[in-house]
């Protein structure tokens, strides 16, 4: 299993690969490209993924507990069973065409 811990990856491309289970924790992961990639189990933990490209990526059962900058579009990617934390969560919804409001 491909593990990366503590490491830069940023501007790295993973388009189209079959990763699954692979780790990819506590990394700045920066402008990498994730499209059409099966990273099925993968965590993410801790990881900055600011700018990272997610489409067709399959990202079921993915952990993404204390990861921030992503942008995932929940209706372009397989995100079920993912596990993620608030209130970097939130940011699933900014493809959804609604509107958030703060009391």
């Amino acid at each position: 299993m491909l593990s990366f811990d503590q490491c830069t990856i940023s501007h790295s491309t993973f388009i189209g690969l079959k990763l699954p289970g692979c780790a990819i924790v506590d990394c700045m992961a920066k402008n990498a490209d994730f499209r059409e990639a099966d990273l099925a189990g993968t965590s993410f933990a801790g990881s900055d993924l600011a700018e990272s490209l997610f489409g067709d990526t399959t990202l079921t059962g993915a952990d993404f507990s204390r990861a921030t900058g992503y942008a995932i579009n929940p209706t372009q990617n397989r995100i079920q069973k993912a596990k993620f934390m608030l209130p970097e969560a939130t940011s699933l919804l900014y493809n959804m065409d609604i509107e958030i409001v703060d009391d």
